[in-house]
């Protein structure tokens, strides 16, 4: 400066690699909906998610549960009644920070 005096700094930037999808996500693949108070329900999880959707489908294709909610978990009930063991397809649709899109598709087995 005018004064001659001189001083320096120094700054971090740490980068974040905003992956949208798995390993940032994650969609368990089996629950036990059985009151024992493990597993009970299937909630979903994830880094740098702004926008989620995800839907559960019968074997048939019906639309059992849905959900915008990251936060939500499925009780393995239809219409207020116990679902039967077995697998169940889903469909997920995600958005991250920075606009980043990821779509998943795959089953998830329900076991009583």
């Amino acid at each position: 400066d005018s004064a001659g005096c001189t001083w320096s700094d120094s700054i971090l930037i740490n980068c974040i690699d905003v992956n949208c999808g798995k390993p940032n996500v994650f969609i368990p693949n089996a629950f036990t909906p059985n009151d024992d108070g493990k597993n009970d329900k299937l909630c979903f999880s994830g880094e740098w998610i702004t926008d989620f959707y995800i839907a559960i489908f019968s074997r048939w294709g019906e639309l059992l549960y849905e959900s915008h909610d990251l936060t939500e978990c499925w009780d393995g009930r239809y219409k207020g009644n116990l679902c039967l063991p077995g697998v169940y397809a889903y469909t997920c649709r995600i958005t991250c920070e920075a606009g980043f899109k990821g779509e998943f598709k795959g089953d998830i087995t329900l076991i009583r």
